[in-house]
């Protein structure tokens, strides 16, 4: 199905280790790593654009909770792919006794397949000792049971980590971030066993060859061809007052639709959130092992600022950003990208890949504001990156349209024009061949922060730094 070129939806459900926030420390959770992967291009040189991968990964989910909530965490996806991964949490002092585990587990793989999706099931990584989790493996045999029992995909990561164990008894401490969840190097573990088991590793791609710590000579070399190459190398990871001065707050974008989004942000409520927007949105390739500026602002909602609340992490981000994606691919996708979706929040990122003028992009911008709202969602207005194109026509439309329509715009062209009067070089080494790279990424993720009044320098997210190879 891979190898094909039809639409491919596949989604990864699961608890703490399939949502991957914290643990990685900035860095990709295998969910992301598998995204990236399925956008490169494969060995017949096609970029798999069809194919689209959904993360509804739990932390402190259960085989319940995915059962409970089965239409936001797997059903609405229209799913073709269901990657089952659970019993980390069922195991916890037995809160899912081992016969209701097993139950629930057929209970979830007879719902795949009865939206005609096809289930594979994942056994969790190995844990240090958890007294709480001491029947862990029982669970894993379950799931190995059940798979052999049922003609159903098993990956066995449980079983891999052992047999890795044998070769390197300090496998744990490598791999672990605490007792029990993957750190970066595990969740790059887990995501190349699956390329493998599902035969698409590949050794020219360089998501397959990717290892923590990154060694810039390994994912640099034959991929940044600018004339900013040594400006990405020789960007200092030490904040500036300048840098500071990106992030702060745009003062005068207050408006209700801003108090609508806090609002969405702090309700109890699970939902789906939509990034609609070009390469810059899709950030594939171009963050080097790092998240892409959805991935940062899916953990800093989903996760920071959960409260502890297993509906406020189930606010589903999903990313379709594409190339292709302009005002035109808009209007003539939205149904499929948007209104299916019965989104809670739209960002829209586009004007910098445009093939009309300014006044049929106005027209054709206002009309998907328009579409989100008649669908209840809140539409978030994204100006694109200053990136050397002179799109200065279509931004004046973004802020027009802002005005006018009264939606929230988070103005990324005017930071970023601004600094780059000042202090260019700056802005340079945040791009790679006029698209955002990590640094890129990482900076308009901490604009939107700002913008929306959920930044915190003390948070993990906020307050990352990328370190100077």
């Amino acid at each position: 199905m891979i190898e094909g070129d039809k639409r491919l939806n596949i989604v990864f459900t699961g608890d703490s280790i399939t949502h991957g926030p914290l643990h990685t420390k900035g860095y990709r959770s295998y969910t992301e790593h598998f995204r990236e992967r399925l956008k490169e291009k494969f060995k017949n040189n096609i970029v798999k654009e069809h194919i689209r991968v959904f993360n509804t990964g739990v932390s402190g989910a259960t085989t319940r909770d995915i059962i409970r909530d089965f239409n936001i965490c797997v059903n609405i996806y229209d799913p073709d792919i269901v990657f089952i991964m659970l019993g980390m949490n069922d195991s916890s002092n037995g809160i899912v006794p081992l016969e209701e585990y097993r139950k629930n587990i057929l209970e979830l793989i007879n719902k795949v397949r009865e939206i005609g999706a096809i289930p594979i099931l994942q056994t969790s990584n190995i844990i240090k000792m958890d007294l709480s989790r001491k029947s862990l493996k029982f669970y894993m045999d379950i799931l190995r049971e059940v798979a052999r029992g049922n003609d159903v995909m098993l990956i066995d990561h449980y079983s891999h980590w052992e047999d890795l164990e044998k070769e390197n008894s300090n496998i744990k401490n490598e791999f672990l971030s605490d007792l029990i969840h993957p750190n970066e190097k595990g969740h790059l573990e887990i995501v190349k066993f699956i390329f493998n088991e599902l035969d698409i590793f590949e050794e020219d791609s360089y998501t397959c060859n990717l290892s923590y710590p990154i060694k810039a000579e390994n994912y640099f070399e034959g991929k940044v061809h600018s004339k900013y190459n040594q400006e990405i190398f020789n960007t200092i990871s030490n904040k500036t007052s300048l840098q500071e001065e990106l992030i702060k707050s745009n003062k005068e974008n207050l408006n209700d639709n801003l108090e609508a989004i806090t609002n969405l942000i702090n309700e109890d409520e699970k939902g789906i959130w939509v990034f609609l927007g070009d390469g810059d949105t899709n950030g594939t390739g171009d963050t080097f092992g790092y998240k892409n500026y959805v991935e940062y602002v899916e953990e800093r909602i989903r996760w920071e600022l959960n409260d502890g609340s297993i509906n406020k992490r189930e606010k589903f981000m999903i990313n379709f950003g594409n190339e292709k994606v302009n005002s035109e691919y808009l209007m003539n996708n939205f149904e499929d990208l948007v209104s299916k979706y019965n989104p809670k929040a739209v960002f829209i990122m586009i004007g910098g890949n445009e093939k009309i003028n300014p006044e049929e992009f106005k027209h054709n911008l206002v009309n998907i504001v328009s579409k989100v709202k008649s669908i209840n969602s809140i539409p978030i207005l994204q100006s694109p990156i200053k990136n050397g194109i002179d799109i200065e026509g279509y931004v004046k439309v973004i802020r027009e349209v802002s005005k006018e329509e009264e939606i929230f715009l988070i103005d990324h062209y005017e930071y970023w024009d601004r600094l780059s009067k000042v202090q260019k070089e700056l802005i340079e080494s945040w791009l790679v061949e006029g698209r955002a790279n990590h640094r890129g990424h990482l900076e308009i993720a901490k604009k939107i922060f700002k913008d929306l009044r959920i930044y915190d320098h003390n948070s993990l997210i906020c307050g990352f730094a990328i370190e100077k190879f």
